[in-house]
């Protein structure tokens, strides 16, 4: 009988051991609940939770994933909730798991400081569609460029023929650095004190000259020519194109002629161009040609090549460094 008794207990013993290794043991925790499950066969998460007629939101956290196959052991839930986040007049609306204001900030990466707000206690518990409002307090000092527009202006020249207008010089805008010092709350600026201003880059005018000459009728002789007209570019001159050939800066009024025809120094007329001195020669200049200086390209290009009456003067520069405006 002893014998027939320890043979059952064994086998119980043996049957309570084997059912210990093939059965399947999983804990689900949901928040503070925990709720255990058992199955004679391997799991995925998903069939786990429904035999333990546990639901998931779309949103919600599940570790490990519902497709994932588990021998045994735990599984968590991480229920989220819609939220809705106000940063800074920015709107965010998204799910989460996390349970309070401040955790909700910092797994957003969003810090507050002193001066900041925002309309819920950092500590106190997110519930369903929550507006949470945070606006930032944030000082800066600013600076800011502004366009000094160039202004146009005109002088006389008593060399060029009386009315004629030329350009001398292109205008450019200049730059105004001003210094702010502002305060933004909330993406909205409520503060805004300039502390300096100073300019960088100065405006330059963009200057014509007009023409005051008229021919008197004097003249030792006079020259049908052909004339063209030339600007300060290298491409248009032999060299520096603001060197001549008797060493006098090219200018309106400096017009580069033959020698052979009419020798330097001499003091010119030149119809529909005004008083001029020969102070320059040039490769292409020959026989009955007179180039005449401009200072814009667009000037020697409106002159072209035309015919002009060229009216040779008395009297003869002596070639200070430019011509005497």
């Amino acid at each position: 009988m002893k014998k027939i008794s320890k043979i059952i207990l064994f086998s119980v013993f043996v049957l309570f051991s084997c059912s210990l290794f093939f059965i399947r043991s999983y804990s689900i925790v949901d928040g503070a609940d925990v709720t255990r499950v058992f199955s004679v066969k391997t799991l995925t998460v998903n069939e786990i939770l429904i035999k333990a007629e546990i639901g998931i939101g779309e949103n919600d956290v599940v570790i490990p994933g519902l497709v994932e196959t588990l021998y045994r052991g735990e599984i968590v839930i991480g229920r989220t909730r819609p939220v809705h986040l106000m940063v800074d007049r920015k709107k965010l609306s998204f799910f989460t798991e996390k349970k309070t204001v401040q955790e909700l900030l910092n797994e957003k990466n969003i810090d507050i400081g002193n001066r900041d707000y925002v309309n819920f206690d950092l500590e106190s518990k997110i519930y369903d569609n929550q507006e949470i409002i945070v606006k930032h307090y944030v000082e800066v000092v600013r600076k800011v460029e502004v366009v000094i527009p160039f202004t146009v202006v005109y002088r006389e020249n008593r060399l060029l023929e009386k009315e004629k207008v030329v350009k001398f010089r292109n205008g450019a805008d200049g730059i105004l650095e001003k210094e702010f010092y502002t305060v933004y709350f909330g993406g909205e600026k409520i503060t805004d004190e300039l502390l300096s201003e100073k300019v960088v880059k100065p405006a330059v005018s963009q200057l014509y000259e007009v023409g005051q000459a008229s021919f008197n009728g004097e003249y030792l002789k006079k020259y049908a020519m052909v004339s063209t007209a030339y600007s300060p570019r290298v491409i248009e001159t032999d060299g520096n194109p603001w060197v001549t050939a008797t060493g006098l800066r090219s200018g309106v009024g400096v017009v580069a002629v033959d020698p052979n025809v009419i020798p330097l120094g001499s003091l010119l007329y030149i119809e529909g161009y005004g008083y001029a001195v020969a102070g320059d020669t040039g490769g292409a200049i020959k026989g009955n040609i007179i180039d005449v200086f401009f200072y814009s390209t667009e000037d020697a290009l409106q002159w072209g090549r035309r015919a002009v009456t060229v009216y040779l003067l008395p009297g003869k520069w002596k070639f200070p460094s430019r011509l005497d405006y």
